[in-house]
């Protein structure tokens, strides 16, 4: 068992110096990068949401020529219920799933929510900052 856990971890060291085959006169390496967003949606009825970057597939240009980008996220986020009468209410977390298309560092997002007390989806619209 350490074993395999020795040579895992080896594997995923040793990776950033893989190359490609087909120009040996650049080299690549894997890119390791950290990056999240944060996004203000609404419904536009009674429901503000702050949503932070979750998990999800991104798609890019790899060469940076093109500033467009499309994702598919999942949203963890915080709901203010605008209406909600008690005040222990007004805030709730939440998780939505969606689309985000990014722009540079500006990012639209497409986030829908489910409702469990209403039993209703709810599809928001938001913009944000990606970072």
């Amino acid at each position: 068992m350490p074993k395999k856990i020795i040579i895992s971890f080896l594997c995923v060291l040793f990776s950033n110096f893989v190359q490609a085959q087909d120009k040996p006169n650049e080299i690549k390496a894997v890119n390791w990068t950290i990056g999240g967003q944060i996004t203000l949606s609404s419904d536009f009825k009674d429901n503000i949401f702050l949503n932070f970057a979750g998990p999800g597939l991104k798609l890019s240009d790899k060469s940076k020529k093109n500033p467009w980008a499309l994702s598919i996220n999942m949203f963890p986020s915080m709901r203010c219920n605008m209406q909600e009468k008690d005040s222990n209410k007004i805030f709730t977390p939440i998780l939505g799933t969606g689309f985000q298309v990014f722009y540079k560092k500006f990012v639209i997002s497409m986030p829908a929510y489910y409702l469990a007390s209403q039993n209703i989806w709810v599809g928001t619209l938001g913009v944000g900052y990606s970072f």
